[in-house]
């Protein structure tokens, strides 16, 4: 199996996972919108699509095993841009002189 990742430009950079049977073949499942996040103990964790629930928890569309998500966590380092350490979300500046 091949895995590849691609990484995603933008307000919020994301990166999508690509799972081809063989190298050179076309992939037969790409996983869209996917980040790496960071636990509460500071390590970084591949997060799969997701929705948030009216409880505030979130469903997750994609479960995975560890040693895919180790896979895919590695991948997805190796091919960040190499103009910045880690994507971030990009602060929206706040109008203060807002008239609402």
């Amino acid at each position: 199996m091949e895995v590849k990742v691609e990484w995603k430009e933008g307000t919020y950079p994301s990166f999508n996972v690509m799972i081809a049977s063989k190298e050179g073949k076309d992939p037969f499942l790409t996983i869209r919108g996917c980040a790496i996040r960071k636990n509460k103990n500071g390590e970084e964790f591949v997060s799969f699509p997701s929705k948030k629930q009216e409880n505030g928890e979130y469903w997750n569309h994609i479960m995975s095993s560890r040693e895919f998500n180790t896979t895919v966590l590695k991948k997805a380092q190796d091919a960040l841009p190499r103009d910045s350490s880690q994507p971030t979300r990009k602060k929206v500046e706040q109008d203060e002189d807002a008239p609402f």
